[in-house]
């Protein structure tokens, strides 16, 4: 019970971006939903598939109800890998690979200086360090890593709130880790 109610606590901490202590970082990990999801017999896990990006050798869990949406030339311009829609568009997840000319710690700094952008803290996500962030405006929240490249590669998800949308996109976060390929894009 302690483990399922600390798994509950951290997708909390992604979605809302709630730090306790400012020294400590919040640590996602696949391996802690697959537990919750054992535990808790909903067998959600099951219900989706994983995806992978092979521009920077990293894969992600999304479920089945949330299907690929054709990228246009112009989207693809713009540095999205991979767009994600539900049926009904309650959920949406994009996904963007851009150079930025910034490092980590320089986009953070950037972020934190963004109209718009509340609570912009660094997070690990199955061991691979990355920026959380939340656009309430746009009722986004995003998970931000840099590549071996230097490159900046970030999911957003849409919108953050609205029935099981958490536990959703905690799925989803906490299952971003490197892919089945082997590319020059790997994350840090």
């Amino acid at each position: 019970m302690k483990k399922l109610l600390a798994v509950m606590l951290t997708f909390c901490m992604l979605m809302c971006n709630i730090v306790a202590f400012a020294d400590e970082v919040v640590e996602l990990n696949w391996s802690d939903v697959v537990a919750l999801d054992e535990e808790s017999g909903d067998d959600i896990i099951s219900k989706g598939r994983f995806v992978n990006f092979d521009e920077v050798d990293c894969k992600m869990w999304i479920p089945n109800s949330i299907k690929e949406v054709e990228l246009t030339a112009d989207d693809k311009e713009d540095g999205y890998i991979g767009y994600y829609e539900s049926k009904n568009q309650d959920c949406a997840v994009a996904v963007v690979y851009v150079n930025t000319g910034l490092d980590l710690e320089e986009y953070l700094e950037a972020l934190k200086k963004t109209d718009g952008v509340e609570y912009a803290n660094y997070i690990k996500v199955n061991g691979n360090t990355a920026i959380s962030y939340d656009m309430p405006d746009d009722d986004t929240s995003c998970l931000a890593f840099e590549t071996e490249n230097g490159y900046i590669l970030e999911f957003s998800f849409a919108p953050t709130t609205g029935d099981k949308v958490l536990e959703t996109i905690g799925y989803m976060g906490c299952s971003i880790m490197p892919g089945d390929g082997d590319t020059t894009g790997k994350s840090k």
